[in-house]
């Protein structure tokens, strides 16, 4: 409790002042009793006494308990009560107090009366406390008399319940709170108890109209308007007006027979029905209250989520066919909060496109309570063209019948973009790969096979003859005195001479195999599943083919190529085999050129 302590008062402030208002609340109360033939209707010194204790941290406990036993006894004997009899009071409301506190020793003051469970434990203390009392004044005196049991507790409990809940909200600061979401205003605080006052006087003190009700009336209004606050205060003023009138013997309660003694219980009893009507209907209002401004809080941080999401919901009421959006939902789609939304209105605001998926979507969200998603496209006033995703499911009631459909909306425009981007830079990547895969594959100068891809060939060859045993032959063309060309007829005319060549190689070996070139006027032919005539046969075709070949702009010119050719026998790599064919090749450059030597 020590953060509810009132923060003005330090030292033995707080004890000290709690006894000085002890004594007096107490010597006015010994007051009345001196003019109600010695009955006391409320004891409100205790509600003080357990107000201190309430609102104060555990170690002021036995200053304030020391200072309430000096301000008891100096208002007692000041009362000309006799000094054995003010200690046994003395003793007797320290006990009943300690029973209260003990039983509310963990619970925060300041929520005590704003929880109806929590007026009803702060009740059944007070009671007990109010018993420990009786008992201890009836055991001293030998008379154990039930009546007198009743009214003493009742007696010690309206002032414990009555002051307790008025000192507690003025000593935390919690002010009484004018119905669901209004601030307090002193001024309606003043003018509700005010006219509480005016009716407890209009009714308590005159017995020509006799009104009980409307006190009742009056303290429900407080109640509803100032809470816990307002009951306590009201049946605080009904109980002060009623003791005076009970005082001075006016009113309509000294109507009641049996004399004031009757009329003093009837009237506790009133206030007691009063305090137990009020105090728990103040509570049950607090909790309202409470629970209100946590349903506005939601609302308000899910309407902050839906903004930073981008999320709007909404709900198609299946009875009457009304439709719910919340304010995001505006805001996706791009309208106005006076359009009012329907089943029609809103397929219209749909790409026509997307027609059939939201038809499919909603068939198959009335077939089960599992959640349907789809992303669809949406044409706002503007003409912009947006995309939405949709999560759908159903509600059905206890009899499994369909009551609404309901679902969320985020507008997926900027990931739909992106997504769209990703996908074209993709293609875009993938052709360009493509692109660069067959620029790699392709000699640039002669368009057959480049040295990559040819030699690519020839280890595929060797991969599938090494599993499935099939052999084949490579052979190694290199142009005849090829520098000679570039020397007398220049290189562009030598760079054509590779082109011929390139032709007449891809023209020759067909399908049979692949050629490309090897590196300057180099070629490399790969001849998978040739057998030896085969392959001598066309490379021999071949060879003569370039011999045969015509040079417009050169009519005297001839060129020649040199072959050398090796088997792909088991077992063997592209490096021994590209060695034996060029062995060979070398074989037929040393014996004359334009032949074709096999490696042994």
């Amino acid at each position: 409790m020590g953060a509810l302590e009132w923060k003005g008062l330090r030292g033995l402030g707080w004890p000290a002042l709690t006894s000085l208002a002890f004594a007096v609340v107490a010597y006015g109360s010994v007051y009345l009793t001196t003019i109600t033939n010695e009955l006391a209707i409320i004891w409100p010194a205790n509600g003080i006494f357990l107000s201190a204790l309430l609102l104060s941290e555990r170690r002021r406990w036995p200053a304030i308990y020391l200072f309430v036993t000096a301000g008891s006894l100096v208002s007692n004997l000041a009362s000309g009560t006799p000094l054995s009899f003010s200690v046994l009071l003395t003793f007797a409301q320290l006990i009943e107090i300690s029973v209260v506190g003990a039983l509310l020793y963990r619970e925060d003051a300041a929520q005590l009366f704003s929880n109806p469970w929590k007026v009803g434990k702060f009740g059944l203390a007070v009671l007990a406390g109010a018993l420990s009392s009786a008992l201890i004044l009836m055991a001293w005196t030998g008379d154990w008399n039930l009546l007198f049991m009743s009214s003493w507790m009742a007696t010690i409990a309206l002032g414990m319940v009555i002051v307790t809940p008025l000192v507690v909200s003025a000593a935390t600061g919690e002010r009484p709170r004018s119905n669901v979401g209004k601030r307090w205003h002193p001024l309606e605080t003043f003018a509700i108890l005010t006219f509480v006052l005016v009716s407890c006087l209009v009714v308590l003190v005159q017995d020509r109209y006799p009104a009980l009700f409307l006190p009742v009336a009056v303290t429900l209004l407080a109640t509803y308007r100032l809470g816990s606050y307002g009951a306590a205060a009201s049946v605080g003023i009904n109980g002060l007006v009623g003791c005076l009138a009970i005082a001075y013997g006016v009113g309509p309660l000294h109507a009641i027979p049996g004399g004031v003694i009757a009329v003093t219980y009837y009237f506790q009893f009133y206030l007691v029905v009063l305090l137990a009507t009020a105090l728990p209907l103040a509570a049950l209002l607090a909790q309202r209250d409470r629970m209100f401004d946590g349903l506005v809080e939601s609302n308000r941080w899910l309407a902050m989520a839906e903004v930073a999401a981008r999320v709007g919901h909404w709900r198609v009421n299946l009875g009457d066919g009304s439709v719910f959006w919340s304010n995001e939902m505006y805001r996706i789609f791009g309208l106005d909060p006076s359009f009012k939304p329907d089943a029609a209105s809103i397929r219209e605001l749909y790409h026509p496109d997307d027609a059939e998926a939201l038809s499919d979507t909603a068939s198959r969200s009335n077939a089960g309570s599992e959640v349907h998603s789809h992303v669809t496209r949406v044409i706002r006033p503007d003409g912009i063209v947006a995309h939405v995703e949709t999560h759908s499911m159903t509600e059905y009631d206890a009899a499994g019948r369909p009551l609404c459909h309901f679902g969320t909306c985020q507008d997926v425009t900027d990931r739909i973009m992106v997504m769209q981007q990703l996908e074209d830079a993709q293609r875009r990547a993938e052709a360009e790969a493509g692109q660069a895969r067959r620029l790699a594959d392709i000699d640039p100068l002669t368009g057959i096979a480049s040295r990559r891809k040819i030699f690519g060939e020839l280890k595929a060859m060797l991969a599938r003859a090494q599993h499935t045993g099939e052999a084949g032959w490579v052979s190694l063309l290199d142009v005849d005195k090829f520098k000679a060309i570039n020397d007398c007829y220049g290189h562009s005319f030598g760079d054509t001479v590779l082109q011929a060549i390139a032709r007449c190689c891809s023209g020759t070996v067909g399908s049979r195999g692949s050629v490309g070139r090897f590196g300057g006027e180099e070629f490399l032919i790969v001849l998978p599943g040739a057998n030896e005539l085969t392959a001598q046969a066309l490379l021999e075709r071949l060879r003569r083919n370039i011999e045969l070949l015509k040079w417009p702009d050169q009519p005297e010119f001839t060129v020649t190529a040199s072959f050398g050719a090796a088997w792909s026998k088991p077992g063997i790599d592209e490096t021994r085999l590209l060695h034996a064919a060029d062995v060979a090749l070398y074989e037929a450059k040393r014996e004359g050129r334009n032949q074709l030597r096999i490696a042994a």
